[in-house]
């Protein structure tokens, strides 16, 4: 089951703050994929990691090289308290 995406905040760093069709909302350091994806580092740039736009509700992207699945952030992010 995939889970909709319904906003997307960047906060400090490279968290990501992503809000879901059944009212959860997970936290989610990009920092976490760095080691996995190394070509996301990139998104160390203040300017590309703030030029981030949700895409169909499934899909997070920042250029035509970077971007994350919303299931990933839904899935491993922590719960806004």
């Amino acid at each position: 089951m995939f889970h909709k995406a319904t906003g997307l905040k960047l906060l400090v760093g490279t968290t990501l703050e992503v809000s879901f069709e059944d009212g959860t909302v997970k936290r989610y350091d990009m920092r976490k994929l760095f080691s996995k994806y190394p070509q996301l580092r990139a998104l160390e740039d203040r300017t590309l990691f703030l030029s981030a736009k949700l895409i169909g509700g499934y899909g997070i992207i920042w250029n035509d090289e970077l971007d994350l699945e919303t299931e990933t952030v839904y899935v491993e992010g922590e719960s806004k308290v």
